[in-house]
């Protein structure tokens, strides 16, 4: 077994960590994010084999670069998408044989998989919630939520070794439905670009300024009321002689859903003033940060908002609900709060947008140390790997393991 302290040296011992998840692409949002983005820093340590389980989709090969050297195994999926029923995922994981299994996220046929790699080859199992457990995700889908609760996700959870949690809120809401089980509690991480990058915070050609939202398209990102919100700022301030602000919107989901927000957008009038601009990855999402000028997240529940932490380290002054989960965005002066209410959002849009360009700038370099002192993936990968050698070696308890 490895012993503490051992990672960062060469192991004749090598560590199976399998990452479970429902998808290892962009289908699964920031789950995607934080668990590709904590893969590759946990990667530095010797001695940690890691592999990804997952189901196959539409993106799996398109996004398998974010993974890096990691292998990544993907299986077709029958039945329904929201179950994720993959067969030969739990064949693959116990042949892998885990000494830890890394669960990311609840409700789908991972959690069983997880659950029966623990009694089946005495792996240890760790899961990451990704906000999942919020009043808001838990309202959503309830039904379906509460059977899976009761048919195995209440025993997945209260069998773990131990629960990863990213804010005190989220180990408030673990407790709250009666699991026992040891947490961890470990921020997210984020790659941080060149500083000279992030300090360009665009300035667009012919005075053109962008505030931007990336994400899903999902009606917990209250994407509808920041488009009412936007309505109610261009009536107010729309026709001031040079306001050329425009909200670009990146990101994918069910074109129920961005059909649902198009139309919005026609019946508001908004066409020459919001862009829906689909999916971006890699060097096309870095452009569309470096071409904005303020970003904004209206959500409705947050664990830690993967795009916030992006914004920041692009430099780029935030708009967020105090749902997302970040607080210290508001008390470092890196963001500004917003509820859904369309009028409020209307309001603190003309308030950014009204700033001057060095004001923005300021709240944007907040944005950025703050991300810098304490969101950084090696921080957050070094803290997982104490867990994972605590939970099998059996040795002292990490720091972050709070409860």
């Amino acid at each position: 077994m490895l012993k503490r302290g051992r990672w960062s040296t060469l192991s004749e011992t090598s560590l199976h960590i399998a990452h479970l998840m429902r998808s290892a692409s962009r289908d699964n949002a920031g789950v995607f994010v934080a668990a590709s983005g904590m893969s590759r820093a946990l990667a530095q340590y010797k001695g940690l084999e890691q592999a990804v389980f997952a189901v196959r989709d539409e993106y799996t090969l398109a996004d398998r670069v974010q993974w890096g050297d990691i292998p990544v195994h993907a299986f077709p999926m029958l039945g329904p998408g929201a179950f994720s029923f993959a067969p030969g995922l739990d064949r693959a994981v116990r042949n892998f044989k885990p000494h830890i299994v890394h669960q990311h996220g609840l409700w789908t046929y991972s959690s069983l998989v997880a659950r029966r790699g623990s009694r089946r080859n005495g792996a240890r199992v760790i899961i990451s919630i990704h906000g999942m457990l919020t009043s808001w995700a838990l309202q959503h889908s309830a039904q379906r939520k509460k059977a899976a609760l009761w048919l195995y996700e209440q025993d997945n959870l209260n069998a773990a070794d131990c629960i990863h949690a990213l804010t005190l809120a989220e180990v408030e809401e673990i407790r709250a439905i009666g699991v026992t089980a040891p947490v961890c509690l470990v921020n997210n991480g984020i790659d941080l670009p060149e500083l000279s990058v992030a300090d360009s915070v665009n300035r667009n050609e012919k005075g053109k300024r962008e505030l931007l939202y990336v994400g899903r398209l999902h009606a917990i990102k209250g994407i509808l009321e920041l488009l009412h919100g936007w309505g109610l700022y261009k009536e107010r301030l729309g026709a001031v002689k040079g306001n050329k602000w425009h909200l670009k919107i990146v990101g994918w989901g069910e074109d129920t859903y961005r059909i649902k927000l198009q139309a919005a957008v026609a019946e508001l009038g908004l066409e020459s003033s919001v862009e829906f601009a689909g999916p971006k990855f890699g060097d096309d999402l870095l452009a569309a940060y470096q071409g904005a000028d303020a970003f904004i997240l209206t959500s409705h529940s947050e664990a830690m908002p993967m795009t916030v932490l992006e914004a920041w380290s692009f430099g780029l002054p935030v708009i967020m609900t105090p749902d997302c989960g970040l607080s210290e965005g508001f008390t470092r002066g890196a963001a500004i709060k917003t509820s859904t209410s369309p009028k409020e959002i209307a309001e603190v849009i003309a308030e950014v947008t009204q700033m001057s360009q060095a004001t923005r700038h300021k709240m944007g370099r907040a944005g950025r140390e703050l991300v810098e002192e304490h969101y950084s993936w090696q921080s957050a990968a070094r803290s997982i790997a104490d867990v994972y050698n605590w939970l099998v070696d059996s040795g002292s308890k990490p720091d972050c393991v709070v409860t």
